[in-house]
């Protein structure tokens, strides 16, 4: 056993847990099994060849006695997961239901084992109760085959067999369409995370969300529905009908929330989370605070499910206009103690928000006192320190193309913005030509007129009019999604236009 699955045993099974439970005693507490222990819970990870000159500093063969320790310890601690939650009630929560209804079908399976049927009876009906209410169907298919067998071939109860026989049939069904929706939902998940054109995938998600679309009208599992939902709504999303995907999400809500003691948190965050960015592209900002909200709710601070969020928040006010609200997020996300440590992407769309902030206060639409980190951002550092998004260059990346150009248009610096023009050229024609970008490809392609019109205001309103109008045509709805226009594009044109003046530059 590696010592990372050593370091994850003992987060699960704690000191004291083991106290309680005795499961190291006093007389063992200075024994080297203790010790390893010890050190794996106060997180003394050391190096391996230092851990095993510490507890076998004078054995010839120290490698092998340390390997045998950790295999002795990590099965000791596999043991002690089968108790730790022996006294908790069985039927509160749905977590508590899992762990009690798996660890008595273990008992079931090993007392058959131990030809102990008539004991294992008794946990099996118990078990089936409480698997049942929860819609744990692999249990169910399992527990109603032992069942089956028992008053088939030991009770010879014909009654009783035949019920359990259809249970097994009914359970064998429902297994089945689970497993096709969790299967469906594994290969759609690495579809989508390649490179590989989504038209070349998109009959293949269709005819899974239609498949699984027929399942959910015969079988009302918990697990067939959380696929079966997820999939169709990553259709939706795919084809850009944000309309449906919301639709969907709502399907999945009221699915859930009809049965409470089976709807966990992290589903019903799953499907408000899902809707958001579709709402922000429709444009219904204020259902789309709503579900952040209710999201935020379920989702404790500083964790990157909550940073993601706030994105959201900001990008709504962004669209809402209301740029003191946005900045107020900006500084709750920036004042976290969290977000140091966070991982380079989140920080990196953070210094991105930051630099579309600072860009309002030097536009003066941002009223009172800011902070002494925003007073103190720099453009340059920006745009060095920001790594190019090589994962996301319709995204992120033409966030920060634009921001650059706002930035010297702000500091009259026309010159560097002629010499923009042709990375601009090249981008566009690299990056944005699929329907996805056309509102950027708009935008940018009305950057480049500005040096060609010599900076002069109506030369640059006149030469940019057809493309502008092009721009109103195809709403922020054609985004693949919200975080592609981080502020709408038509309100940036308006701070454009109000940088120049009707002179020739």
């Amino acid at each position: 056993m590696k010592i990372n699955d050593l370091i994850k045993l003992s987060e699960i099974v704690t000191p004291n847990k083991l106290k309680e439970l005795a499961i190291l005693t006093p007389k063992e507490d200075s024994t080297k099994i203790s010790v390893l222990y010890n050190y794996m819970v106060e997180g003394k990870h050391k190096d391996e060849n230092e851990l095993m000159e510490l507890l076998y500093p004078k054995h010839d063969n120290k490698k092998t006695y340390y390997n045998r320790l950790k295999r002795q310890l990590g099965e000791r601690l596999i043991n002690t997961l089968f108790i730790i939650d022996a006294n908790q009630t069985q039927t509160q929560t749905i977590s508590q239901a899992y762990y009690y209804s798996y660890k008595n079908a273990v008992a079931v399976k090993i007392l058959v084992g131990k030809r102990a049927r008539a004991t294992a009876l008794v946990i099996a009906k118990k078990a089936f109760a409480i698997a049942e209410k929860f819609e744990f169907t692999d249990i169910l298919l399992y527990l109603s085959k032992e069942l089956r067998t028992y008053y088939g071939t030991v009770a010879r109860d014909r009654k009783k067999f035949q019920y359990y026989n259809e249970k097994v049939k009914y359970f064998a069904n429902v297994f089945l369409a689970e497993s096709t929706a969790e299967e469906y939902y594994s290969e759609l998940t690495l579809l989508t995370q390649s490179r590989s054109p989504q038209i070349e995938y998109r009959e293949i998600i269709k005819s899974y969300a239609d498949e699984v679309g027929e399942l959910i009208l015969q079988y009302h599992s918990y697990r067939l529905n959380l696929f079966a939902f997820t999939i169709i709504a990553m259709q939706y999303e795919m084809i850009h009908d944000y309309e449906n995907t919301i639709i969907t999400c709502e399907r999945a809500l009221n699915y859930f929330n009809k049965k409470k003691h089976l709807a966990s948190q992290a589903v019903i965050f799953t499907f408000y989370f899902r809707k958001i960015s579709s709402l922000i592209l429709l444009g219904r900002l204020e259902t789309a605070i709503d579900a952040i909200e209710k999201c935020l709710d379920l989702e404790a601070p500083g964790t990157p499910n909550w940073y993601k969020l706030q994105e959201y928040r900001i990008i709504v006010n962004f669209h809402s206009l209301k740029y003191q609200e946005a900045y107020a997020v900006y500084l709750s996300v920036i004042e976290n103690k969290s977000f140091k440590s966070q991982f380079p992407d989140i920080k990196e769309a953070w210094y991105i928000y930051e630099a579309f902030i600072y860009y309002f206060y030097i536009q003066n639409v941002l009223e009172g006192i800011v902070n002494d980190r925003l007073k103190k951002f720099r453009i340059s550092r920006f745009l060095n320190e920001v790594p190019t998004y090589s994962k996301d260059k319709r995204g992120m990346n033409t966030a920060i193309l634009i921001l650059h150009v706002l930035f010297l248009l702000h500091q009259k610096q026309y010159g560097k913005i002629i010499d923009r023009t042709e990375a601009l050229r090249t981008y566009t024609h690299r990056y944005l030509r699929q329907d996805e970008t056309f509102r950027s490809n708009c935008f940018i392609k009305m950057l480049m007129q500005l040096p060609k019109a010599n900076f002069h205001r109506a030369a640059v309103e006149r030469k940019t009019k057809e493309l502008r109008e092009k721009l109103s045509s195809v709403g922020i709805i054609q985004n693949q999604s919200a975080e592609v226009e981080i502020v709408p594009y038509e309100v940036l044109w308006e701070f454009v236009l109000e940088s120049l003046d009707n002179k020739i530059h």
